[in-house]
């Protein structure tokens, strides 16, 4: 198995649990997807009759990460694995409490997407994100964070923390709304020229301090068709404007 799609299952905690801690052994896994399902809550265990599944239950309960929830379980079966890319935790009912582990996920597994559209995700989740992100700590490249309940501050850190120092993350989602930004409104158009900016090697004179400004000249050549970019780099170097102007 590859990939696993379990999309609106009506999956709770106990069936969540045990679907991370089958991911384990599974080790081909590359896919997860448990969105719309309510993995926070607790089911009702006088549904489970077998006495097999009974058994299985019992051993996921007796798994000390079980107490700390779905994010959890999946840091403990994915510490070792090699092959799973994309989780999809989308309407899952995630909160700010699973923050530190959701960070912890990002850092301890190879995954390369993660999917937290539509959760109750806040500013403090932002913080614990931004702390594993900032830099090249980890492999992820495609972060969806949309329709969640974070304000302006936890835009900042995507925006002016995390997009300033990684530059492995090509794809970040964080939706239509607006944020207010000392007095201007950003959002996702504002997202999307920074990853630009970065594919086009802003990052790495970020980065160098002694960068030349023809270095810099050169960044800027490279998005010289793109207008939101160019104003943005000219507007955090305004000593390129008088150089711009002596070429033209």
């Amino acid at each position: 198995i590859q990939r696993l799609n379990l999309a609106d299952k009506g999956i709770h905690r106990l069936g969540a649990s045990a679907i991370a801690l089958g991911a384990k052994q599974c080790i081909n896994l590359n896919m997860l997807n448990l969105c719309d399902n309510p993995v926070l809550e607790e089911s009702d265990p006088s549904l489970i009759r077998s006495p097999k599944a009974r058994c299985i239950m019992e051993q996921v309960q007796a798994e000390p990460a079980y107490g700390h929830g779905i994010v959890a379980m999946l840091c403990v079966a994915l510490q070792d694995h090699q092959n799973m890319e994309h989780i999809n935790l989308a309407a899952t009912g995630l909160t700010d409490t699973q923050g530190p582990l959701l960070a912890l996920l990002v850092r301890v597994s190879s995954l390369q997407g993660l999917y937290l559209g539509r959760n109750n995700l806040g500013d403090e989740t932002c913080g614990h994100l931004y702390l594993v992100l900032s830099g090249d700590k980890c492999r992820l490249t495609a972060l969806t964070i949309q329709c969640n309940s974070f304000s302006a501050l936890g835009f900042y850190a995507f925006w002016k923390g995390i997009l300033r120092t990684n530059s492995r993350l090509r794809n970040l989602q964080v939706g239509l709304q607006s944020y207010n930004v000392y007095g201007s409104e950003r959002g996702q158009r504002d997202i999307d020229i920074s990853l630009r900016l970065n594919k086009a090697g802003r990052l790495r004179l970020l980065d160098n301090r002694s960068a030349l400004t023809r270095e810099w000249v050169d960044c800027l050549s490279g998005v010289n068709d793109d207008v939101d970019c160019s104003f943005a780099l000219l507007r955090e170097n305004p000593t390129l404007c008088g150089l711009v102007s002596g070429k033209l």
